[in-house]
Order: C-alpha cells, then structure tokens, then sequence
C-alpha cells in the first residue's frame, strides 16, 4: 500500500447518501462517503490541495453500512472510489440517484 508504515492519516467531509436502498425485507443498505489522506494501492499519492492542511492529497472513500445489523458490526470495508483523478486531490462525493443522459 502506498501508505506504507504511515499511521497519521485523516478522514473528513462525511456525506451520507440521501436515500437508502433495500436489500431485502429485513435488510438496508445506506452509503457514506468521505474525503481521506489514506492512499490506495500502489500509486502515487495525489499532491496536496493546500500545503498548510496536509503533506499528501486526498481521496474520497465509500463505505456501506447495514443499520439493522447490531453487534455483529453494520459496516462493510470502505473502498477508494476507482474513478477519481489521482492527480488531483478530491474532497467532497456529490450524490445522485438516477443518471440521466443528454440528448442525442
């Protein structure tokens, strides 16, 4: 991984998903999202947005999570959304339930 032997990584700007999808009658399935200083894979590390915040970039994680699940834990592993540009350092995910096409 490309964080190596680095434990001093952040998380911020959760968002929550703005609706929940059914997963059978007793199940649910909510997303959330978040900005994260902890790297994915083997690439290189994006560089930072702002010196004066972090030494390395960010990239937004996904993670889901089942409310109806109690002690066994709810969420499931968080994963980096693949199609960001690792070039750039990613904040805040934006949500939308329906993709909707242009014309043509």
């Amino acid at each position: 991984m490309a964080d190596g032997a680095t434990t001093a990584v952040t998380n911020s700007f959760p968002k929550w998903a703005p609706f929940i999808q059914k997963l059978d009658e007793t199940n649910s399935l909510i997303w959330l999202t978040f900005s994260s200083t902890r790297q994915s894979g083997l690439r290189t590390p994006p560089a930072p947005a702002d010196t004066g915040e972090t030494t390395k970039g960010t990239l937004i994680w996904m993670v889901g999570i089942n409310p109806g699940v109690g002690d066994g834990g709810p969420s499931y592993t968080a994963f980096c959304l693949a199609f960001q540009d690792i070039t750039t350092s990613n904040r805040v995910a934006q949500w939308a339930k329906y993709f909707i096409t242009g014309p043509g």
